[in-house]
C-alpha cells in the first residue's frame, strides 16, 4: 500500500488504496483534495453529498443498508415536515425538483388546541409573509429524489450500498496509532483507513458521519453520548380519509393536547394523512397489539372527529420510543457528526430532520468559504455553531414534551395558558421564524420578554 499524504492546500484528502471489485475508481488512487467520504444515505447524508457535489467535490457515500424505494402507488408511513428554509436550500443545490416530482404536499397553517379550551392557536404562512410554512414529504420520496440528483453527477458520485465496513483504523502519517493510547498525535496528522467487504480500501482525513442515532462512526471515534429517554412512545397511523371532511385540513397540520398527551395530523393530501398518538409506553404498546378495526375504535374516542371524520381506514401502523440524544462532541478523531448521529429530539414540533438539514447548510457554507484553509479550524467552527443551536432546540423541545405529557398541576396550568403567550404577535412570529431556521431573530428576545412580562402583569 502506498503511503498516504495530505494534499497540499486542501482541507480534505482522500485516496483509494485498493480498488477491490469496484470499477471507475482508478482516478482516486492518487490522493484527491476535493473528495469526501460520507457515511449514511438517509436524508441528511444524501443532502450533504449533493451539496458537496454542487461545490465540485467527488463524493463517496456509504450505507450498508438497502434504501426503502419510493412507490407511486403507496405512501411511506414516515412523513417529515420540511420547513420552507430547508426546502429552499434543497432547491438551491438541485434536489428539490427531483423530490417534488415524486410527491410533496405544501402546508401553510399549523394549529394547536389544548384540552377543552375554546381557543385554538393558529400559525399561518401569511402572517410572516410566506406562501408556505413548509412541505409534508415522505421519507422515501426525499431519499429517492436526493439520490437521483446525486446520480446525475456521474462518476463524481460513488455510492457504496449494501456493502459492509470490515475494518476501520485511525492512523497517523508516521505509522499506526491506537486511540486507546494516552498519547495523541496532532489532529492534522491523523487519517482513517477503511476496508470494505468488496476489497476496497481507502484513506481519508475526514469521515462525515450522518449514519443515524446508532452511529457506527460516532462509536469508532470514541465520542460520548448524553441520553435522556422519555417515558412515552409515539404511534403513527397512515389513514385514508373522507375528503369531504379532511379537504379543509389538506394544507393544515394540527396538534391537539389532552390529558394523556398530544394527538397530531400530518396531511399527505386531501384524502390521506398520518395520525400521531403520543402516550405512555404501556398505552402505546397495548394499542400496537390491536387489529386495525379495534384501533379505529380507539381513534374515534380519542381524536377530534370534526377533523378526521368517522369514515376512515387505517392502512399502516408503526411506533417508536422517544429519546433525546446529544453527542458530547461533534468533531473528534477526524469524524464529524451530522443529523441524528449528533442529536435527536422529541418529534413533537417536527424539528428532527430540519435540524439535520441545518447541519448540512452550515457545513456547506463553511466548505464554500475560501478563508477556511484548515480542516480542523473549519470543523471546530461547525461544531461550536451547531452544538449551541441544536442544544437550545433540544432543551426547548424537552420542556415542551414534558409540559405536554406531564399530569402535574404546574404542567396543566402551563398547557391551559399557552394560548395567552402565543397570542402575542411577536411571540408567534418569532416561534415560526425560529422553527424555520432563522437565527437572526435572537435579538428579538428582549422585545418578546417585555411583551410577556406586560401580559403577566395584566393577569
Amino acid at each position: 500500500m502506498s503511503r498516504f499524504t495530505a494534499v497540499p492546500g486542501s482541507k480534505t484528502s482522500l485516496q483509494v488504496v485498493t480498488v477491490g471489485s469496484h470499477s471507475g475508481l482508478e482516478a482516486l488512487t492518487t490522493a484527491q483534495g476535493k473528495a469526501v467520504f460520507i457515511a449514511g444515505a438517509g436524508c441528511v447524508g444524501l443532502a450533504q453529498a449533493l451539496a458537496f457535489l454542487d461545490l465540485g467535490y467527488t463524493v463517496i457515500l456509504h450505507d450498508p443498508k438497502a434504501l426503502t424505494p419510493w412507490q407511486a402507488e403507496s405512501t411511506d408511513l414516515k412523513v417529515f415536515a420540511v420547513n420552507h428554509v430547508n426546502a429552499d436550500f434543497l432547491n438551491k443545490i438541485g434536489g428539490w425538483e427531483k423530490i417534488a416530482a415524486l410527491r410533496v404536499n405544501p402546508y401553510n397553517q399549523l394549529s394547536l388546541h389544548v384540552g377543552d379550551q375554546e381557543q385554538t392557536t393558529l400559525f399561518t404562512a401569511e402572517e410572516v409573509n410566506l406562501e408556505q410554512l413548509g412541505y409534508m414529504v415522505e421519507n422515501a420520496a426525499l431519499v429517492q429524489g436526493l439520490l437521483q440528483a446525486c446520480q446525475a453527477y456521474g462518476d463524481k458520485f460513488v455510492f457504496l450500498n449494501q456493502i459492509e465496513v470490515t475494518d476501520a483504523q485511525l492512523k497517523y502519517l508516521g505509522g499506526s496509532f491506537s486511540i486507546g493510547n494516552n498519547y495523541a498525535p496532532d489532529s492534522k496528522d491523523l487519517y482513517w483507513q477503511i476496508t470494505f467487504s468488496t476489497g476496497l480500501v481507502l484513506n481519508t482525513n475526514l469521515v462525515i458521519a450522518a449514519d443515524g442515532a446508532n452511529s457506527y462512526w460516532r462509536q469508532k471515534a470514541k465520542i460520548a453520548l448524553d441520553i435522556h429517554s422519555y417515558p412515552t412512545r409515539c404511534m403513527m397511523m397512515l389513514v385514508d380519509t373522507d375528503p369531504e371532511v379532511t379537504q379543509a385540513y389538506a394544507h393544515l397540520t394540527w396538534q391537539q393536547v389532552d390529558q394523556d398527551g398530544p394527538k397530531a395530523w400530518l396531511p399527505v393530501n386531501a384524502s390521506q394523512g398520518v395520525l400521531c398518538w403520543y402516550d405512555q409506553i404501556p398505552t402505546i404498546n397495548a394499542l400496537s397489539k390491536l387489529s386495525p378495526e379495534q384501533l379505529k375504535q380507539k381513534v374515534l374516542t380519542n381524536y377530534p372527529l370534526e377533523k378526521i371524520g368517522t369514515n376512515f381506514t387505517i392502512r399502516q401502523v408503526g411506533s417508536f420510543p422517544l429519546a433525546r440524544q446529544r453527542a458530547k462532541h461533534y468533531w473528534q478523531n477526524k469524524v464529524l457528526l451530522l443529523g441524528d448521529a449528533a442529536h435527536t429530539v422529541s418529534p413533537l414540533a417536527g424539528q428532527g430532520l430540519n435540524l439535520g438539514l441545518q447541519d448540512v447548510q452550515c457545513l456547506t457554507r463553511l466548505f464554500a468559504d475560501p478563508s477556511f484553509r484548515d480542516l480542523h479550524a473549519l470543523a471546530l467552527v461547525y461544531a461550536s455553531e451547531r452544538f449551541v443551536d441544536n442544544s437550545l432546540m433540544q432543551e426547548f423541545l424537552s420542556v415542551l414534551h414534558h409540559a405536554y405529557i406531564s399530569r402535574s398541576p404546574l404542567a396543566k396550568a402551563f398547557r391551559e395558558n399557552m394560548y395567552r403567550v402565543s397570542g402575542i404577535t411577536s411571540v408567534k412570529h418569532y416561534a415560526l421564524n425560529y422553527a424555520n431556521g432563522d437565527r437572526s431573530l435572537l435579538r428579538g428576545f428582549s422585545e418578546i420578554g417585555q411583551n410577556v412580562l406586560a401580559l403577566l402583569g395584566k393577569k
